[in-house]
């Protein structure tokens, strides 16, 4: 049973014991008062001790939980079917067996939902096994919020066929399996295509910068070309200059900076109320850059184990980074430290080896404008995404602050 761990529910062992002293009592007294009828009891007593027994030492040996590793990717509103399936090798059939676990608020069941906690939700499904066989159940689980979640706490209760005391089984292994539920992506109103282009690899039709280890052809000698520029075969070939053409490529990058945290007046930090919204705003941002072919990265001054002491992630383009990017968003706890947001300013600050535009999302202190200030003097944008009763609006820094 290196799946579970077995407990019985009352206390048997002292049942048993006070059985076997019953029949011991009772046997001496059947000899001396010479009534062998009453040996046929103590022996049916003693055959049920001893089945008892045996059936406590073999009971729930060949149950396995099927624990293959699956991930359910979700957007809030979203439903999947969950598979639970239990094995059963031995010949000892469960009846009435009961199913349990816990899982947190971020997915729920309405048709096995049992007990609601501040944390977690109780589930308990039906879940007889005969001898030889299996039984699954499809769980229906809605995703109902941003989060991660697994499996916790899984339990199989089901009654001792001998006594009907209760039997449980403690699941010891880790359930692989996980949901991860992304944020609702929310408009970010204004947004253009505002950007800093320098050289890089995204291709493009114009540009002013060109890759010059892809060759892409030819064209007729103009007088104004350079002359390292003549392919000089090619010129041979049809006996006229040629000018060499290169790949027209850019660099568009985007840096998403988000603080999570709001401050009081005596500069005391706590997790912003607005959490769930900012990280919204974030992830259409991210949509929106997937689809323009923008490559982007994310700083969030939340902490964490490891080097950066924060929620990072690196600079990518495409779906694939894109799915990494939801992921990463959906981790982001309510309930983690923050990092001092100017320690996050610091450290985007001496990440920039190149111009990038930079997003800031969430409380804008007067750490932040001071770098918004020395970014843009670098020749970066900075924006900030403002959010109004109507809506998140994209917006100058340098320009908010000067108008308050």
């Amino acid at each position: 049973m290196r799946q579970w761990k077995k407990e019985f529910g009352g206390n048997l062992e002292s049942t048993y014991d006070m059985l076997i002293s019953l029949c011991v009592s009772i046997a001496v007294l059947a000899l001396l008062t010479n009534k062998p009828n009453v040996y046929l009891v103590v022996g049916v007593v003693f055959a049920f001790v001893f089945l008892s027994k045996m059936y406590d030492k073999y009971v729930g040996h060949g149950i396995t939980l099927v624990n293959k590793r699956r991930t359910y990717r979700l957007f809030p509103g979203d439903e999947v079917e969950m598979d639970l399936r239990l094995q059963n090798s031995s010949r000892l059939p469960i009846i009435n067996g009961k199913f349990q676990f816990y899982a947190n608020h971020v997915i729920q069941n309405d048709r096995f939902f049992t007990v609601g906690h501040k944390k977690t939700n109780l589930y308990e499904i039906p879940l007889s096994i005969i001898d030889k066989g299996d039984a699954a159940v499809s769980v229906n689980m809605k995703a109902q919020k941003r989060g991660v979640t697994r499996l916790n706490e899984i339990e199989y209760h089901f009654p001792h066929l001998m006594s009907f005391e209760n039997i449980t089984l403690f699941f010891r292994d880790f359930y692989r399996t996980e949901f991860i539920i992304y944020p609702t992506p929310l408009p970010v109103k204004g947004l253009e295509e505002r950007f800093h282009v320098t050289i890089g690899s995204q291709r493009t039709t114009f540009s002013p910068f060109e890759d010059q280890l892809s060759p892409i052809g030819t064209r007729d000698y103009l007088p104004s070309d350079p002359f390292h520029r003549i392919n000089w075969k090619a010129s041979a070939r049809i006996q006229s200059l040629q000018t060499k053409l290169y790949e027209r490529v850019h660099d568009i990058t985007w840096v998403f900076v988000v603080n999570i945290s709001e401050s009081t007046r005596m500069r005391n930090t706590y997790v912003s109320h607005n959490i769930e919204n900012i990280l919204s705003y974030v992830t259409y941002m991210c949509q929106f850059a997937t689809e323009k072919g923008y490559a982007y990265e994310i700083h969030i001054n939340a902490r964490k184990a490891g080097s950066p002491p924060y929620f990072y992630l690196h600079e990518g383009i495409g779906k694939e980074h894109l799915r990494h990017a939801l992921e990463f968003l959906a981790r982001v706890n309510t309930e983690e430290l923050i990092l001092p947001y100017e320690n996050l300013l610091y450290r985007v600050d001496q990440d920039l080896y190149k111009p990038k535009t930079l997003f800031l999302f969430g409380e804008v202190t007067p750490e932040a404008e001071m770098y918004a200030r020395t970014w843009e003097k670098k020749r970066m944008s900075v924006y900030h995404i403002k959010e109004y009763e109507e809506g998140a609006y994209l917006g100058d820094v340098v320009k908010e602050v000067a108008a308050q």
